[in-house]
């Protein structure tokens, strides 16, 4: 642990703008004078060749999880993928699976989207991608995930196990738009009460809840629940444009 730290302030120390971010860090830091004649001991005495992409992707999140709970590194893959959720679109296929086992299962078909076009049906079993068997080989959700994602107008050939049947069926399916809703739903519970469910702050999420609320105050909505319970967070831009609609200014 100590030693990963060292590398990564090492790289800092070389690849930053090393006169300004020094400076700072010796006036904050009184044992800065110290670790840097340590981190060059290292850097010229070191007895193997250093990887510093890949010590610094490594030791990032060591850092930062010594910080607080809320403090995390997204790599750039996962950066990426956290992004197109907050968006309100990304490229793929269509369809949300759970992996219970060793078999990735299709939950849910996006009505409208790529898979339901092809004929995918909830409960199906995704077998291949592209030919490459990818049950029963532990191949984890997130890489299974990267392998349907694709840019829009990409041809996909996915095997499905359906029902009982023994054979694969083997469907092409053309990558497209799909779209992510942040409101789960938009109801009333009586006649006064508003119910609505935010599952996330992206950057769709604002229209979308004026949307139900406009929704609700034509059905006599009185008053309103804001449902977050399974909110996994996002833009904090998109908090303050909601929260601004029910608080008064300042």
């Amino acid at each position: 642990m100590v030693a990963a730290i060292l590398f990564v302030l090492l790289i800092v120390t070389r690849y930053c703008d090393s006169g300004n971010i020094r400076r700072e860090l010796e006036i904050k830091a009184g044992q800065w004078d110290k670790l840097m004649l340590i981190l060059g001991e290292i850097d010229r005495n070191y007895v193997d060749t250093l990887d510093y992409s890949k010590i610094t992707e490594e030791t990032i999140p060591l850092l930062l999880e010594k910080l607080d709970p809320h403090s995390v590194y997204l790599p750039p893959q996962e950066l990426k993928s956290a992004e197109e959720e907050l968006q309100g679109n990304f490229d793929g296929i269509g369809v949300q699976f759970n992996v219970p086992n060793d078999t990735a299962i299709v939950i849910q078909v996006i009505s409208g989207g790529p898979s339901e076009r092809a004929g995918v049906l909830s409960g199906d079993r995704i077998v291949e991608v592209d030919g490459k068997r990818v049950a029963g080989v532990k191949l984890d959700q997130d890489s299974l995930v990267s392998m349907l994602k694709g840019k829009s107008g990409t041809l996909v050939k996915v095997g499905f196990k359906r029902g009982n049947s023994k054979s694969v069926l083997r469907l092409d399916i053309k990558r497209d738009k799909i779209p992510v809703k942040s409101v789960d739903a938009a109801y009333m519970i009586n006649k006064e009460i508003g119910y609505i469910v935010i599952n996330k702050f992206g950057e769709t999420t604002y229209t979308e809840m004026m949307t139900g609320l406009a929704k609700l105050s034509k059905e006599g909505m009185k008053k309103l629940i804001v449902d977050l319970r399974s909110n996994t967070g996002g833009y904090l831009g998109a908090v303050i444009q909601m929260v601004n609609e029910f608080l008064p200014k300042g």
